[in-house]
């Protein structure tokens, strides 16, 4: 049953179950977990048996921080338990289970409060799998929740027969404080379908990292369901002021939306949003796919409160919101619009962020597709466009204005800095490359706002140091849509200045002071340009040196412009920085003027973060494992600057990792550096890991990369850290020593402890003990040298050719005691097989002891039995 001494317990029933994680065999009461048990496993599919399908919530007090339930691809059915795990439990692990089958309002596991809960790799059928807004959830894996989805609110599992959960069908998937869906992992959730519901409620930030992937079923409702706000069901409830949820790089949130048992032509909603939530996609998608209902009372599926909401579709990211064959009946017109933000928050889509609102076939309705503000500033490939029905007279309640956009018509593209589309209008005004006035019809039902050639920012502007005191400034450009300017340059403004909040508020460097070749109408200079002509989609670093005087004293930004699109990066001396995608309006002169009600802040952050997320991205790449970024804090690990520096230096360490027999290939034309959220940090990591491969062969007496400077690094500093410590057994490396040094140190020890330990004939003895376990390895190789050693002739090399350095040092040993003890002097000096010039003394001093003794022994008793033995044993 049991493995204590690892903190491990295997169980193969509910009794024995219950047993350990409570300390009694009485499914339905509390208790505490057995003593030094950290986690329990599963051997066998289980039973509680005799626990009720009632509601019971038993407190379990737990003796260690993290406490593991691991189902092992087992079930359980827990019928009516909910136990909240407490005592000294600061993260609970429930994982690996092929089903948990549960009938408890609040879920199966919670933990107390402050703790963190991380589900993963399972599968969960019941009202909830957690109901605490006390807890951090982290998923992982796969994980999929259903309410049960049958018309009776019951389960059915290998041990008990339609059971009846807690709500009889009108519970949520998940009712928590902060929620991490972790990059890479998976989750689908349901409703049931007997009273419908909303599948999340979320209180703090909700987080889908890089790479996950969310699919909802929202059910609609008639009031029955536990949370129906204004009227309806959804699939995300951002509930309160300060709520949050963010859409992270190549994350995609699907919400599919169906109808329940009350009526066919009610389905789910997408997202509500209190007043003061923020919903952000960066780099993500959300998509919202209703068909053949309306989506709750006011049939708003994206429905915004408050001024003080914000919504931004930024980098790449993707809102879409369809609705097909909406039913003709008294409720069928949205009440404001199908993405409703009637509280009149910010909603920008921009730095290549696209929108999708389409109505299709619901020729009769008449509800508008989008109220309220709309900022858009630069669109992404997938464009802006709005789908409204036949039967209404306008896209948006308010004007749409977009900068920085593109028009199509009779297949001719037409750049615009400023496009302007009045409520009911069938004309749009704007203002082209030029810098003239145009206008051009609206016609039909669907209006397509498209992207120009544009470039953008990737992470953060960084500095370095010169050999010279000065400083240079570096920001990482990408382009899109670059074939349509030919290989127009990419033009770069370079400013500095004591404070401020962005590039405007800098002073800018004359340099070369150029004026913009491809827009007339462009109204800046500029410092420098880059050469595009051989641009092939990948990231360029623009860098340029600052003057003498300059210092990181001073605020720094940098202004990209590229074709008709402009954006900036401003840095100050703390390391708080922003960027901006920037807005024009008609001007004077033929030139456009800035306009700041077009501009959009798209990025704000600290770099500082940033390098947090690189350090412990290196530091768990090294010890693979996760260990530095589960011990941060909940908001450290899903804050977006954190996240882009860790995954792009863990990207960066497996890059080198994968092409370690390739070393020396240009690591920025692979696809993981070109898409990059952080090329910075991304070299970092390349380096990193070149400096532990170089390391790594160091230890093995290996130098296969002689052109990649941080491997040479790690190398020398290796090798001379072991030489001065196996010099000097006693010294210790210095403060602040670099790994490679502290490790050559650690390793020489190791060796010179193996050499007293030869020399006191206490091998493996209690000075081994207390080696670490690089270290033993250190010492163990020593020793198997000084075995091959004593297996040779005196003169014979080391017959294994991939010695490691600590081998080789124990050869050295070994062949230098030999041959010193065959001298016929006492050694001074090193010679051939004879490298240790201590052991050879060594060597030396014993064997003429030894000598010395035995003539002693002869003139004493020349018949001795010691004199006169043949056997040398």
């Amino acid at each position: 049953m049991s493995q204590a001494a690892q903190g491990i317990a295997y169980v193969q029933n509910g009794y024995q179950y219950v047993s350990v994680l409570t300390g009694n065999t009485n499914t339905s009461t509390g208790g505490s977990v057995a003593s030094n048990i950290n986690t329990i496993r599963l051997a066998n599919d289980i039973d509680l048996t005799g626990a009720s399908n009632g509601e019971n919530n038993l407190n379990v007090s737990s003796n260690t921080a993290t406490f593991t339930i691991d189902g092992q691809n087992h079930l359980m059915d827990a019928h009516g338990n909910g136990y909240i795990i407490g005592g000294s439990l600061s993260n609970l692990y429930v994982q690996n289970f092929q089903t948990i089958y549960g009938a408890n309002y609040f879920g199966p596991f919670r933990g107390q409060n402050g703790s963190s809960v991380h589900f993963g790799n399972l599968n969960y059928v019941g009202p909830q799998l957690l109901s605490s807004y006390n807890n951090d959830a982290y998923f992982f894996g796969s994980v999929n929740v259903i309410v049960p989805n049958n018309n009776t609110a019951t389960y059915t599992s290998p041990f008990q027969s339609n059971v009846g959960i807690e709500g009889g069908g009108n519970q949520e998937n998940l009712e928590v404080k902060n929620f991490v869906l972790q990059s890479g992992a998976h989750y689908y959730g349901t409703t049931s379908p007997v009273k419908g519901g909303t599948n999340m409620v979320v209180q703090g930030n909700f987080t889908m990292q890089s790479g996950s992937k969310m699919t909802l079923v929202s059910r609609g409702g008639d009031g029955n369901a536990a949370s129906d706000p204004d009227g309806s069901t959804f699939g995300i409830w951002l509930q309160g002021s300060g709520s949050a949820l963010n859409i992270q790089k190549d994350a995609t949130l699907n919400i599919i939306p169906s109808t329940f048992n009350g009526n066919s032509k009610m389905i789910g909603g997408g997202i509500y949003a209190d007043g003061g939530a923020q919903v952000t996609v960066d780099g993500g998608t959300i998509n919202y796919e209703g068909k053949g209902g309306q989506s709750g009372q006011y049939n708003e599926p994206i429905d915004l409160k408050g001024s003080n909401t914000s919504i931004k579709v930024i980098n790449g990211g993707l809102l879409q919101v369809l609705m097909d064959g909406i039913p003709s009946n008294a409720y069928n017109t949205s009440y404001y619009g199908f993405v409703t933000n009637y509280g009149g928050g910010s909603f920008n889509i921009g730095s290549k962020g696209s929108l999708n609102i389409g109505i299709t076939n619901s020729d009769s309705n008449q509800g508008t597709p989008y109220y309220g503000p709309l900022n858009i500033n630069s669109v992404g490939e997938n464009h802006v466009i709005i789908t409204k029905p036949a039967g209404a007279s306008q896209f948006s309640q308010q004007p749409i204005t977009a900068y920085t956009v593109a028009v199509v018509q009779g297949g001719q593209k037409t750049y615009l800095y400023q496009y302007n589309l009045q409520p009911k209008a069938s004309t749009y005004s704007g203002i082209d490359l030029n810098g003239n006035a145009v206008s051009g019809p609206v016609t039909g039902n669907t209006i397509d706002i498209a992207n120009v050639p544009a470039v953008q920012f990737v992470g953060p502007l960084t500095t370095s140091k010169n050999a010279d005191g000065t400083l240079t400034v570096t920001g990482y450009a990408k382009l899109s849509n670059y074939k349509d300017l030919n290989g127009q340059p990419l033009y770069v403004g370079v400013a500095n200045g004591n404070g401020g909040s962005s590039y405007t508020d800098l002073t800018q460097i004359k340099g070369d002071n150029l004026t913009d070749g491809f827009s007339s109408a462009d109204p800046y200079t500029y410092t420098t340009k880059i050469d595009t002509s051989n641009y092939d989609g990948g990231i360029i670093p623009v860098s340029y040196e600052l003057p003498a005087g300059v210092t990181s004293a001073n605020s720094l930004g940098m202004r990209l412009r590229y074709g008709i699109n402009s954006v900036t990066s401003f840095l100050s001396a703390t390391g708080n920085y922003s960027t901006t995608v920037e807005g024009f309006k008609a001007g004077s002169n033929g030139k456009v003027a800035p306009d700041t009600n077009g501009n959009m802040v798209v990025t704000t952050g600290k770099a500082s973060t940033g390098q947090s997320g690189v350090s412990d991205g290196v530091t768990d790449a090294v010890n693979g494992n996760s260990a530095a970024k589960a011990a941060e804090p909940y908001a450290t690990q899903t804050d977006n600057d954190y996240t882009n520096g860790y995954n792009s230096a863990q990207d960066g360490y497996k890059a080198y990792s994968n092409q370690a027999a390739n070393a020396n290939t240009d690591y920025t034309k692979t696809d993981a550096y070109r898409n990059s959220s952080n090329p910075s940090a991304f070299t970092q990591g390349y380096n990193a890991a070149a400096y532990q491969s170089g390391l790594h062969d160091a230890q093995l007496n290996q130098n296969n990369v002689p052109n990649n400077a941080d491997y040479q690094r790690a190398q020398s500093e290796y090798k001379a850290a072991y030489a001065n410590a196996l010099a000097n057994p006693t010294a210790t490396a210095p403060t602040g020593s670099t790994s490679a040094t502290v490790q050559g140190y650690a390793d020489a020890q190791a060796v010179a402890k193996f050499f007293a330990d030869e020399q006191a004939a206490t091998i493996h003895g209690s000075t081994y003990n207390g080696l670490s376990a690089a270290q033993k390895t250190s010492y163990d190789n020593a020793y198997t040298g000084y075995q091959q050693a004593m297996s040779v002739k005196p003169t014979a090399d080391n017959p294994d050719t991939n010695d490691t350095l600590a081998e080789t040092a124990g050869f050295d040993y070994g062949q230098s005691l030999i041959n010193g003890g065959l001298a016929s002097a006492r050694p001074t000096a090193t010679g051939s097989h004879m490298n240790n010039l201590n052991a050879a003394q060594i060597g030396y001093d014993t064997a003429q002891a030894a000598i010395k003794t035995a003539k002693a022994n002869y003139q004493a008793d020349p018949k001795s039995a010691e004199v006169t033995a043949t056997d040398p044993s």
